[in-house]
């Protein structure tokens, strides 16, 4: 799952506990407001904004 890889992650990199809190919270929401399912489908959702601001260039 992916918040226990960032979890794993910033905990191999120090990150203090609050601050590894704060991050997970904040992927949370940011996943639930967009309604993403699943990894690839966040995946597809950036890669397409960042296209779409390459082709504005």
């Amino acid at each position: 799952m992916l918040l226990d890889e960032m979890r794993s992650k910033l905990r191999r990199e120090g990150y203090a506990y609050s601050t590894e809190n704060s991050y997970c919270d904040w992927v949370k929401r940011f996943v639930k407001f967009h309604g993403f399912l699943d990894r690839e489908s966040m995946l597809i959702e950036s890669m397409g904004g960042l296209f779409s601001v390459a082709l504005d260039s």
